[in-house]
Parts: C-alpha cells; structure tokens; sequence
C-alpha cells in the first residue's frame, strides 16, 4: 500500500479513528498496530507477512536466548546474522551472484524468479540492530513478543524507513502514551509537506528524468540537466516519504527522529553523509564501519574498512553492478577527502565555501548517474555525453517549465539554507493560522498540480 494513494488515505483515516478510541490499553492497542501493519503490508501480495514475522520473531528469539545464556551469545548472534542475510541473500541477491558465477565459471545457472519483498531490507537492517544491541550490552531484550513485532512491523516506516532503532523506540511503544496536541498539529505539517514533496515536486521531476534517460543518445546538457533534476527527485522523493512517516508516527505518540538534513548545502562527502538518509549512514557506520575497526587500526585500515563499508551499502541499496560501481564511487571520495582534507581547507573564506558545496553537489550528481542508470554502459554513455555537452548534440530546454522552476527552486533554497541555516529555519516558524494556511495549499496543490504518480523510489529497495 503506497502513502500517495488513495487506498491508504482511507486507510489512515479508519485507523486512526479507532486508535483514538483504544488510547492506552495494552495489550490490545498493540495487537491493533501490527493487524493493521499487516494488512498495510499485505494488501497486494499476502505472503511478504508470513516473511517478516518470521524474521522478526528469530530476531527476538536469538536476542531472548542472548540474554538466557550469555556464555553463547555469539553463537546466537550469528545465528540471527544468518537468517537474516540468508532471506536477503535469496529473494534480494540470488540472481545477481548467479550471474557473477555463470561469468567466472562459464555455466548458466538460471535462479528462481523470485518477487522481492517490499522493504525487505528496511526491516532486515532494523531488525538486526536489535540483536546487535542486545549483544553488545546497549539494550535489555524485551520478553513481550508483540511490543517488538509491533515495532518492526509498524506501517509508517515498514516500506522505506528510516531504519529506526529499537533501543531507541522500544520505551516509547512500552510507554504507550497518547500524542500531545502539539505532537498531532507537528503531525500535520510534516504529513502535509511530505505530500507535497513527493507529488508535486519529487513525480514532477520524474517525469522529466524519464524522458532524458530513455533517450537513446541524450545531449549532454540534456543529462546535465537531468541528472540535476534526479537528484533533487530523488530527494524530494525519499525525504517526502520521511516526512509522511514521521507525521504518523507523531499521531502515535513516538518520535523517529531526522533522516535528512539539508543534504545539499554540505561541504565534503563527509559532512554529506551525516545529512543524507542518516538512519542508513549511521547504521553502517555503527554496525558496519566501527565493528571492522573504524578508524583505530591505522590508515591503510582506516581506508580499507571505509571501502568495504560503503561498497556493501551500494549493494543494499540493489543486486546490480551500477549500486557497487556508485558505492566504490563514494568510497573514493571520502578516501580522498580524508588523504586532502580539502573541505577544511576550502571552509576558512566564504568563496571557498560556496565552491566547496558546489563541488560537493557536482560529485554527488556523478554518483547519482550510476545509481539512476538501469546497466553500467548507459551510465557511461550518460557520463561520456555530460563530459562534452557542447558536442553530442544540441540542448532544447524542457517543455515541462514547472520541472525547470523546481530545480532552480532546489537549488535557490539549498542555497539559502548554506548561507544561513537559522534564518531559513525561521521561515518555518510561522503564526499557527498562517502555518493552516500553507498546509491548505500544499494539500491543494497535491490535488490539483501533481506530477504523474509513480511509487517511492526507496520501495525497491
């Protein structure tokens, strides 16, 4: 069920109209979560429920079991390790390592054509930072099967996140409590701009990402121009979504805390990953990252664990080569950022920080060619045009002007929030009426100006 359909509006609607009638009463107001989560997950394809019951009761038994019998904790960790990436493994990556296999050795290995589970990975990587945290001793197991099945089977971050942490959100589901009325009015505005992001702006700049990657032989201002427009796209896309989610789950009385923070306006790929889908960045970088050795084993080793850690999260986002070829793209990156220290050098004067945010975008935008382009070849055909815009053909500017003016709108108020973040968020502090008002008109725009839907582009992942 997609946030942007007319099916989960009425969904939402019922839903919460009987959660305001069951308010604290455990644990029959957790029962009716994860039965309306299922049904959520479930109403195109029943059988991805049976999948993530499975995987969060095993994730909930190894971490019970941990705390059971602590002497073997590391069996149980690697026990729930293998489940988990054994489900990934299958329905996510099968094909993908068959393919690499029939090319070494020269068969033809044929998998089963299996349907990939929507938001498999969101709820795996959940899931998992469960078991880790019981092991390291950061948080007690829960013994109450449904507080945790409630957690990772909740709909409003079950699809596309962000990856909550259950240490994090476990106390608020054992607290229950009903949201505060500044809580539902924060609700609001966040749903609402959410929608707005994704219908108006994210769908309006698909359209236009479509046609000019479709083209056989794009100008190179053409995928210029486009490969700005995917990035913003996927943007608005991804943090719209956040923001829906975040909407409902203040409805509910919990906090999933930021997962984008002007990503754009950074200096370095550092300072970008710290504002970009931040649930995911700091999941690999504390699971991940931090466990092979971070950056306390010297510097070839800090460079190795570096490498590995962003290639495997290339691959989390997709089994095909243009999401590795993306994640050794960003590992090179921080690993020459690191070697340079060039966005320190460039921050002592406002010039320099202006190029260094500039720059930091153009190399985001190279990576997002690998990460939109369905095979290797047509990134590179894409990346050959761009290198020489003024010889593959000539640009035409975009008959959907609306694109255009959003792009340039990105871009200006990225800009504005570079140049000073407390006055760009001040223009969000706005008198409540006035705030009702804007709220109107981004629902009325999703109605009557929206770009051609399409679903999530995270759903795929």
């Amino acid at each position: 069920m997609r946030f942007n359909s007319l099916v989960f509006v009425e969904f939402a609607c019922l839903f919460f109209l009987g959660w305001a009638q069951l308010g604290r009463r455990k644990p029959l107001a957790l029962v009716y979560v994860v039965l309306a989560s299922w049904l959520f997950y479930g109403y195109e394809t029943w059988w991805f429920v049976p999948l993530l019951v499975t995987t969060a009761t095993v994730d909930w038994g190894m971490a019970l079991a941990m705390d059971r019998w602590p002497t073997r904790k590391r069996v149980f960790l690697w026990a729930s390790c293998l489940s988990n990436l054994s489900a990934l493994g299958m329905f996510k990556y099968m094909g993908f390592f068959a393919g690499i296999v029939n090319g070494v050795l020269g068969t033809a290995v044929s998998p089963p054509n299996l349907l990939l589970p929507i938001g498999i990975s969101f709820y795996t990587f959940q899931s998992l930072s469960y078991v880790f945290d019981v092991y390291r001793g950061k948080t007690a197991p829960t013994k109450r099967w449904l507080e945790f099945l409630a957690i990772v089977s909740l709909f409003a971050h079950l699809i596309a996140g962000p990856i909550v942490r259950v240490s994090k959100i476990l106390p608020q589901v054992q607290e229950l409590r009903r949201p505060t009325s500044e809580e539902i009015w924060s609700g609001i505005d966040l749903i609402c701009v959410g929608f707005f992001k994704k219908m108006v702006l994210a769908d309006r700049l698909g359209g236009l990402v479509d046609i000019v990657y479709r083209e056989s032989r794009p100008s190179g201002l053409s995928a210029i121009f486009a490969t700005m427009a995917f990035a913003f796209e996927i943007y608005y896309d991804f943090a719209g979504y956040t923001d829906i989610a975040r909407g409902l789950a203040k409805w509910l009385g919990l906090d999933f805390g930021i997962n984008f923070d002007h990503p754009y306006g950074a200096i370095g790929m550092s300072e970008f990953w710290s504002r970009w889908h931040i649930s995911l960045s700091t999941w690999v970088r504390d699971y991940l990252y931090i466990p092979l050795g971070g950056d306390r084993s010297g510097a070839w080793r800090t460079h190795r664990n570096l490498w590995i850690s962003l290639v495997l999260a290339g691959l989390w986002h997709g089994a095909n080569w243009t999401f590795v070829v993306w994640g050794v793209l960003h590992a090179f990156y921080l690993s020459f950022e690191r070697l340079t220290e060039w966005p320190k050098r460039v921050s002592i004067s406002r010039a320099g920080r202006v190029t260094g945010s500039l720059v930091t975008f153009l190399l985001v935008c190279v990576g997002w060619v690998f990460f939109r382009a369905e095979t290797l070849p047509r990134a590179f055909q894409l990346l050959q045009a761009m290198a020489s815009p003024w010889v593959h053909g000539f640009f035409e500017l975009p008959s959907d002007l609306p694109a255009l003016a959003i792009l340039i709108g990105g871009l200006a108020y990225e800009a504005k929030v570079f140049s000073n973040r407390q006055e760009s968020a001040a223009l969000w502090q706005l008198p409540s009426q006035w705030v009702a008002a804007r709220n109107g008109i981004l629902l009325a725009l999703c109605i009557v100006a929206p770009g051609t839907p399409r679903a999530f582009i995270y759903f795929q992942f």
